[in-house]
């Protein structure tokens, strides 16, 4: 839609999972501190973590997964492998959100296992959205220092649930030895041919899918329907090398059908030192 991360040596085709990306907010550190300092977001950790690609020609096919096991160790391989993966304990993405022809400065906070902030700013203002595992909260601040708070909508809390995972949704499942695969099969698609898995998470029984790129098992499409019944797509493109990172350059949000935005990413740090403070809600404290 990961609109993903976007990802670096380990989290090589990892952030699409865990990015796919935001409504029109952006998101600072310490907004509530620092609110005219966006650019204070925690300090980068020097973390190296290395991954070189497979060199891989050949296309997975779902016939190489006949084995569930297989298939959880071939993914977290693809990612970086387990060790690099565990070194990888938040995220933070940038670059410009919007729908149709509104575009505004987004940045978006992830931490494990599952805390989200997002903040969009524009026009004197900056829209605040987060999850700090316990509640989702909102709240607009203006340029001259009020806020107030406000309830999400079904769309923004749909939204964080699909982007808090750090390491997207099928990925966690698999580092946890949690989760379910229901299928696995090759399907074809507007773009060609792909992987499509479906599984069902712990402690759910809603089934999730995603369809991977054959070659380098890259995530192209997130989908699952939310408490509601709603149809949640999240759908990745653009994969780039970026200092480093391999990351999607586009993102998209898309419910029952209808695109509600689209997230270009500009940067992706990890590891960039997130504290839990900068995931709560600081209008209650």
């Amino acid at each position: 839609m990961n609109f993903p991360e976007m990802i670096f040596a380990v989290v090589r085709r990892l952030a699409p999972f865990l990015f796919g990306a935001s409504v029109l907010f952006f998101i600072g550190v310490l907004v509530w501190l620092t609110p005219h300092t966006e650019e204070v977001m925690g300090e980068t950790e020097e973390v190296v973590i290395p991954r070189e690609t497979s060199g891989r020609t050949q296309m997975y096919s779902a016939a190489d997964f006949e084995e569930e096991a297989h298939l959880r160790e071939v993914l977290i391989e693809e990612r970086g492998g387990r060790v690099s993966l565990a070194r990888l304990k938040s995220l933070r993405f940038s670059g410009e959100v919007g729908t149709g022809s509104v575009a505004r400065d987004f940045s978006l906070l992830t931490m494990a296992p599952d805390l989200i902030h997002i903040r969009v700013s524009g026009n004197g203002e900056q829209l605040n959205l987060g999850y700090d595992g316990k509640e989702y909260w909102k709240f607009l601040g203006m340029d001259d220092g009020t806020r107030q708070g406000l309830d999400p909508n079904p769309i923004e809390v749909d939204l964080m649930m699909a982007l808090g995972r750090v390491h997207g949704p099928l990925l966690q499942e698999f580092l946890d030895g949690q989760g379910r695969v229901v299928s696995v099969e090759d399907v074809a698609d507007e773009t060609g041919r792909v992987l499509r898995i479906q599984f069902i998470a712990s402690g759910s029984q809603e089934i999730e899918q995603v369809d991977l790129d054959p070659l380098d098992l890259n995530l192209l499409r997130w989908e699952k329907k939310d408490p509601l019944g709603n149809a949640l797509v999240l759908s990745y493109s653009g994969y780039r090398e970026v200092n480093g990172f391999y990351e999607p350059s586009k993102v998209e949000f898309w419910r029952n059908g209808d695109k509600e935005l689209e997230l270009e990413v500009s940067s992706v740090v990890p590891n960039f030192g997130a504290v839990r403070l900068l995931f709560r809600n600081p209008i209650s404290g």
